[in-house]
C-alpha cells in the first residue's frame, strides 16, 4: 500500500482537475452577488429588530402611553335622557403600561371666582376640567358611618369646571388606564336626572356615567360637585364629549393616609 500524504494527495487532484482560469470580470461578479446577498440578510434583520421595537413603541409610546385603550368599547352608547344621542361617541381612552408613571393631564390656573376664594388649579384642556392637581386620594377603607361605606364603590368628592365659552351639555365617561377597573360618578346638583339610588342619596348609588345638560348663554363659567367612584388606586382617563368637542383628562387615583 502505498503511503500518500495530504500535499501528494492535492497535487493529483489538481494534475487531474486543473482549477479554471481567474476572469477578473467572472471574479467581479461573483463578488458582487456575495456583497448583494449580505446586504439583504443584515437588512432583513434589521427590518425585524426595527418590527420589535416599533411595536414596543407602538405599545407603550412617550411615559408608557399607547393610543388606544384594550379595554373599553369602540362603539356608541346609549346617552341619559335629554343628551343628544351625539355624544355617545365611541371612547378614545389611551392606556398606560402596569408600573409606568401616569401620565397627569396639565394644570392651569384659574382666578378666584365659581365658588372658589382664591385662584385655584384645574387639569384638562377644556372646556371642562377637573379642578386641582389631578390627583386624587380616595379611602378604601371607609368607616361604619361614612357615605360610602358599603356601596362597594369607595369615593372622593370632585368639583368640574365647565367654561364660560362653552354652554352645550356634555357627557362624562371613563375607565382605569393601567390595569383593569371603572370609573364610575356620584349624582349631584346639577347634573341630568338620574334613576335614584338605594335611599335616594348620591351616595347610594355609583354611576357609569354623568351628564350636565345645555346652561343656554352665560356670562360666568360653572363648577358642578360630584363623586369620582373606583374601587382601586390607579391611573385613570376621563372622556368628556361635548357638542364640538371631545376630550381626555388623565388623573391619578391614590389611597388616601
Amino acid at each position: 500500500m502505498s503511503h500518500l500524504t495530504d500535499d501528494d494527495i492535492v497535487a493529483a487532484l489538481r494534475a487531474a482537475v486543473p482549477e479554471p482560469p481567474v476572469v477578473p470580470a467572472r471574479l467581479a461578479s461573483v463578488r458582487r452577488r456575495a456583497t448583494n446577498r449580505r446586504r439583504a440578510q443584515l437588512s432583513a434583520g434589521s427590518l425585524a429588530v426595527v418590527a420589535v421595537v416599533a411595536a414596543g413603541v407602538v405599545g407603550v409610546g412617550a411615559a408608557g402611553r399607547g393610543t388606544s385603550h384594550p379595554d373599553v368599547s369602540s362603539s356608541l352608547v346609549p346617552v341619559p335622557p335629554g343628551i343628544p344621542a351625539a355624544l355617545g361617541r365611541p371612547l378614545h381612552l389611551p392606556w398606560v403600561a402596569p408600573g409606568m408613571p401616569c401620565p397627569v393631564s396639565a394644570a392651569k390656573t384659574y382666578p378666584k371666582g365659581e365658588g372658589f376664594s382664591d385662584p385655584y388649579s384645574a387639569i384638562g384642556a377644556g372646556p371642562f376640567t377637573l379642578t386641582g392637581n389631578g390627583r386624587v386620594e380616595v379611602d378604601f377603607t371607609p368607616a361604619a358611618n361614612d357615605s360610602f361605606a358599603g356601596t362597594g364603590w369607595p369615593g372622593m368628592k370632585v368639583i368640574w369646571r365647565l367654561g364660560a365659552e362653552y354652554t352645550g351639555p356634555v357627557l362624562l365617561r371613563g375607565a382605569r388606564l393601567d390595569g383593569t377597573g371603572e370609573l364610575r360618578f356620584g349624582s349631584y346638583t346639577g347634573v341630568v336626572d338620574q334613576p335614584a339610588g338605594v335611599g335616594g342619596s348620591p351616595e347610594s348609588e355609583a354611576y357609569a356615567e354623568l351628564a350636565y345638560p345645555s346652561e343656554g348663554s352665560l356670562p360666568t363659567a360653572l363648577t358642578y360637585p360630584s363623586d369620582i367612584r373606583v374601587q382601586r388606586p390607579g391611573c385613570y382617563g376621563l372622556q368628556v364629549d361635548g357638542t364640538n368637542f371631545s376630550e381626555v383628562i388623565t388623573f391619578a387615583v391614590t389611597a388616601a393616609p
